[in-house]
C-alpha cells in the first residue's frame, strides 16, 4: 500500500522539476518578440538603433548549443546571472565608419553605455565587443554589465539603457526595461 502512494508522488514531483522549463525555440521566440520589451528599436533621422537583452539562459544555450544537463545548466546559470548582457545594433544608410570612427567602436565606445536602475543607481559597461555583421551600414555589439538585472535573490527593477554617443553625433538615447517584462522570461 505504501509503495502504491509513493509511485504516484514520485512520478508527480519529477514532473514538476522537470517538466516546468521551456524549450530553446520557446525562450528564442520569447526574446526576440519586441511584444515582449526585450527588444527595442528606435528610429533617429541617421540611424536606427536595436538593443535587445539577453537572458541568462539564453547565454546557457548560445554556449552550449543545445540545452545541457540539470546540472551543468544550473551552474552555467549562475555564472552569467552575475551580469546582464545586451545585443546593441547600429544601423544607418550612410554609415561607413571611417578609420578613427572604428577605432573608437572598438575601444572607446563602451564608455557611452550606462545602465541606470529603478533605484538610479548608475551600472558602468564593463564588457564591449564589436561583432562583424557582414554589412557595411550595420554594426553590431555585445554589451555587458556587471550586476545582475534578474536571477535568485534579485528583486527585478526597471532599468534603463543609456547610450550617450560621444563622436557620430547621435543625441542620447534611454531603452527603459520593465520589471514585469523580466519576470515573466521562460527559463530552460
Amino acid at each position: 500500500m505504501r509503495s502504491c502512494f509513493i509511485r504516484p508522488a514520485m512520478l508527480v514531483l519529477l514532473i514538476l522539476c522537470f517538466g516546468c522549463g521551456h524549450s530553446p525555440e520557446q525562450l528564442v521566440a520569447y526574446v526576440e518578440n519586441p511584444s515582449h520589451g526585450l527588444v527595442q528599436e528606435m528610429h533617429l533621422p541617421q540611424y536606427d538603433i536595436r538593443i535587445q537583452y539577453l537572458p541568462p539562459d539564453l547565454q546557457v544555450l548560445a554556449a552550449h548549443g543545445r540545452v545541457p544537463s540539470a546540472a551543468v545548466l544550473k551552474e552555467d546559470r549562475s555564472k552569467y546571472e552575475g551580469f546582464a548582457y545586451f545585443r546593441f545594433v547600429l544601423q544607418g544608410n550612410d554609415f561607413e565608419p571611417k578609420a578613427d570612427t572604428l577605432a573608437y567602436l572598438d575601444f572607446n565606445m563602451m564608455n557611452d553605455f550606462m545602465l541606470v536602475t529603478g533605484k538610479g543607481d548608475t551600472i558602468p559597461c564593463v564588457i564591449y565587443q564589436r561583432i562583424a555583421s557582414g554589412s557595411k551600414h550595420r554594426t553590431e555589439f555585445m554589451v555587458v554589465f556587471e550586476g545582475a538585472v534578474t536571477g535568485p535573490g534579485i528583486t527585478a527593477q526597471d532599468f534603463r539603457f543609456v547610450y550617450a554617443d560621444k563622436i557620430l553625433g547621435i543625441p542620447p538615447v534611454v531603452f527603459r526595461f520593465r520589471a514585469r517584462d523580466l519576470k515573466k522570461i521562460p527559463h530552460l
